[in-house]
C-alpha cells in the first residue's frame, strides 16, 4: 500500500494487485489480469479516486496488452466534477 502527502492535505492510498490464470507449464503463454486503485485527498481536502484493469497476454515474439482506468476529481465550489475514462 502506498501512503503520500506530497502536494496534498491527506493520506492517499492505493493497492494493486495480479492474477495469472493460466498454469506456466502449459504452453499458452503467459496471461496476466490485474486491477489498481488510487484514492485520497488532494488541494484542500477535494476527493480524487481512480482505479483500473489490465491484462497482458505474452507467447514467445507476440505480446499484447490493454487497460481500462477511470479518474474522478472533485473540483473547487462551482466548477463541475472532473470524470475521466479510457483505454
Amino acid at each position: 500500500m502506498n501512503l503520500s502527502s506530497r502536494d496534498s492535505n491527506g493520506r492517499a492510498y492505493g493497492e494493486r494487485f495480479r492474477v495469472y490464470p493460466l498454469p506456466i507449464d502449459y504452453n499458452l503463454g503467459r496471461f496476466e489480469v490485474g486491477g489498481s486503485t488510487y484514492n485520497g485527498k488532494w488541494l484542500n481536502s477535494f476527493w480524487f479516486n481512480s482505479w483500473g484493469v489490465d491484462f497482458a497476454y505474452l507467447r514467445k515474439d507476440l505480446q499484447v496488452r490493454g487497460e481500462f482506468a477511470q479518474t474522478y476529481r472533485q473540483m473547487p465550489t462551482g466548477s463541475p466534477a472532473d470524470n475521466r475514462q479510457g483505454w
